[in-house]
């Protein structure tokens, strides 16, 4: 994830160089990504320094719509079963946390009598 001081050197830029005092000189900006990821790296910092850092941290922050993206389309279009399914694990991890999906998994594992069943 981008650092917060990245979107607000781009906001002072764009208002310098259109000479215009809005949000982003007046600029329609998109940003897409999944917050649930990272957050930025700074070297030999705290967890707060981390946390100050990202964008959702920012004054500029309050000004963004944010909008959710309900389907995957890349699923959808494909239609395979088992891109359904890994997509639908991606979301239950990001919705009920890790633990619970790795305690699921490792109980679904123990019933596998060898290696080439596991695989299948």
């Amino acid at each position: 994830m981008a650092h917060k001081h990245s979107l607000e050197t781009l906001n002072r830029t764009l208002k310098d160089i259109k000479n215009n005092d809005k949000l982003f000189g007046g600029t329609l900006l998109v940003l897409s990504g999944d917050f649930r990821q990272t957050l930025p790296v700074i070297p030999r910092s705290t967890y707060a320094d981390e946390i100050n850092a990202c964008l959702k941290s920012s004054t500029l922050w309050r000004n963004v719509e944010k909008v959710q993206l309900k389907v995957n389309m890349r699923v959808q279009m494909l239609q395979d079963p088992s891109a359904e399914t890994f997509s639908k694990q991606l979301l239950d991890i990001a919705k009920d946390g890790l633990t619970k999906n790795i305690v699921h998994a490792i109980k679904r594992l123990i019933f596998f009598d060898s290696v080439a069943a596991l695989i299948e």
